[in-house]
């Protein structure tokens, strides 16, 4: 059954927790949920037992989904755990990954220095040692045209070394590559000679843009983790292969891709687990209600995301940040603070203040109440004792220990000399002080959330709270209901002053035929389904850094390219607050191709006639703790 038919579409969200799936049904807007705890080992454990708990609870026609492969084979959309979990290696032990660059770019950094830094600041080590980096023989011009012809023989002599080393991947990047490949692409097939099975980056497939450090340094986060998630996807597909033809995996723009492309780009993916959550919130909120402005808040076991949605289109920036690695790659701007359920909360002795996160106890052993060998409290421990979480979850299947979370923030509320509503309250307090920081970042300054929503409105004076139907999974969610998408790229530089409209839709009608070619023949989307869409990266003559703007070719057409401008002013006055007199020089071009929305279905929630549950749907009776009063629920 091909797309243009959809059934059934799995959204699946791996987290460092739990991990949630959400099945819907694109013909009825039905959805089915479930939730079960993560397995860091491997992943796709826990993935293919969810996805058989999550179909053994439906029926199709009298007949279960899992029985008729073809019932549901639409979409299967995965948060890709394996790309978060190696993207934080970047820089260790090169014993485990180890790649080759052509020059010394792999061996340079460039950080960011605070105030103190030159005291406190310890350089990290560079992503590639310097004894696995060759230069290639040969020379391409700024504008393309080769200068010193490339040597096949010399190279191959070069690499010998590297050959030794048996790499796990390898990253080819030349100087002026995105002006002219054909280097690379010869580098690339010696490369293949002596190193068959190994995979290769090059940096004019993965950032065919100027800037030759940020290329350079993109290309080897991409090889980095390229090993270990394609063995990753490729160990799900062949387990979900008996159910699905149509596994996708999340982008970090929010975005989904094919499995093909995800295993060639993984550093698309690098980011992707906050990603669903905004897409989740975009889809369900901004596209089902009046609400096109909106703070997206996820509150997951380990962290919380923030997010802005401005016109109800999430955010997007071109640079994504690892730590203190900066990589080129789109991402959707969310703001990630260590404060999540497993936060754990502590009193040093040096302050005897009371600190929550960024620590976390994660899935393994997890709060207190989770019985599983925690004995630090943390902020699930804390809701737990004011009576904010029931005494089970997951439909009765995890049973949260009340006497274990009471006993850890009893130790908290010792060390602090005070009562223990007292010290759990203040574990709270502080856990949404921190997220109300990370919420002004993408707000004024630029999940479990619903336990924690109403006080950080309070906190940011926001208002409506609005709490979608199975917070828990909202990310998968948004996996389920998101869209394929590719881009693709180039350097084009020009002042405004001296480009014409030609010359810009001549530059990018070749973006436009390969962006259109990836879309039907990697991503199984028809022509007449896809939508292409114009970006442009432009700055102020002398600007190190770049605006990205949305281009419609109409307006460029009726217009001309001073229609760039008036889209740049408006952005970089948004952005910074200020403009200039100075001249405007074009970067980049980029077109972007996504998959038509489809009209999904929602079922809506029917209003309660009722101000008060009805005493059968009672399963429990619980006394809640609020600013230190307590009060019987009923």
């Amino acid at each position: 059954m091909g797309r243009s038919d959809p059934l059934f579409r799995l959204g699946v969200d791996v987290s460092g927790t739990f991990t949630d799936l959400l099945l819907l049904d694109d013909s009825t807007g039905s959805t089915w949920r479930h939730k079960i705890p993560s397995t860091p080992a491997d992943p796709s454990i826990a993935v293919q037992q969810g996805i058989d708990e999550i179909l053994a609870k439906i029926r199709v026609g009298g007949e279960n989904p899992a029985e008729r492969r073809q019932s549901w084979d639409d979409d299967c959309h995965e948060r890709n755990s394996g790309a978060e979990g190696s993207s934080g290696g970047f820089g260790g032990d090169s014993g485990v990954q180890r790649y080759s660059a052509d020059a010394t770019f792999a061996s340079s950094r460039r950080w960011v220095m605070r105030l103190a830094s030159w005291i406190t600041w310890k350089k990290p080590e560079p992503l590639v040692p310097l004894e696995l980096t060759v230069e290639a023989p040969g020379q391409i011009a700024t504008d393309g045209t080769e200068v010193t012809p490339f040597d096949e023989g010399s190279f191959i002599e070069r690499l010998r070394k590297i050959v030794m080393a048996s790499p796990d991947a390898v990253t080819i990047s030349l100087i002026n590559s995105f002006a002219n490949p054909s280097h690379e692409q010869q580098a690339l097939q010696a490369v293949s000679k002596v190193l068959p099975h190994t995979p290769v980056s090059i940096s004019s497939d993965v950032l065919p843009e100027l800037m030759e450090y940020e290329r350079t340094i993109t290309t080897v986060a991409n090889a980095y983790i390229t090993p270990s998630v394609s063995n990753y996807l490729q160990k799900l597909r062949d387990t979900l292969e008996p159910k699905t033809d149509n596994l996708r995996v999340l982008r970090s723009d929010g975005g989904l891709s094919s499995v093909s492309l995800a295993s060639r780009f993984p550093v698309t993916m690098a980011l992707s687990g906050p990603a669903g959550g905004v897409a989740g919130t975009a889809t369900l909120v901004a596209g089902q209600t009046r609400f096109k402005n909106l703070i997206a808040l996820d509150m997951g076991g380990t962290s919380t995301d923030v997010a802005l949605i401005e016109n109800g289109v999430p955010r997007i920036r071109r640079e994504t940040k690892i730590g203190d690695l900066v990589i080129k790659t789109p991402a959707v701007d969310v703001r990630t603070v260590g404060a999540g359920g497993g936060s754990l909360a502590r009193v040093p002795e040096v302050t005897r203040a009371l600190r929550v996160g960024p620590e976390s106890a994660g899935a393994d052993p997890g709060p207190a109440c989770y019985s599983k060998g925690g004995g630090t409290a943390t902020v699930t421990d804390a809701n737990a004792v004011l009576g904010y979480l029931p005494r089970s979850l997951l439909g009765g299947a995890f049973k949260l220990d009340l006497s274990l979370a009471k006993k850890a923030v009893q130790n908290v509320a010792d060390d602090l000399g005070i009562g223990l509503y007292e010290a759990a309250e203040g574990i709270l307090s502080v856990s949404n002080e921190t997220m109300y920081g990370a919420l002004r970042l993408v707000s004024v300054e630029q999940g479990a959330g619903p336990l924690h929503a109403n006080a950080l409105g309070k906190l940011l004076g926001a208002y409506p709270v609005i709490i979608q139907p199975s917070p828990g999974v909202l990310c998968a969610h948004g996996d389920a209901t998101t869209l394929l998408r590719h881009e693709e790229s180039r350097t084009f530089i020009r002042r405004l002053g001296d480009v014409s409209t030609d010359d810009i839709l001549q530059a990018s009608s070749a973006l436009w035929d390969k962006a259109e070619s990836v879309m039907i023949h990697e991503q199984g989307v028809a022509v007449e389904k896809q939508v292409l869409r114009y970006q442009v990266d432009l700055r102020y003559i002398g600007q190190v850094m770049t605006v990205p703007v949305e281009l419609e070719i109409q307006s460029l057409r009726a217009e001309g390219p001073t229609i760039l401008r008036d889209l740049f002013e408006a952005e970089h006055q948004k952005s910074f607050h200020f403009k200039l007199s100075s001249e405007v020089e074009l970067r980049n071009i980029r077109v972007v191709a996504e998959e038509l929305k489809p009209d999904l279905k929602t079922n809506q929630l029917k209003r309660a006639k009722a101000t008060r549950p009805n005493s059968l749907s009672v399963l429990l009776r619980s006394t809640l703790i609020f600013n230190g009063q307590d009060s019987r629920v009923s």
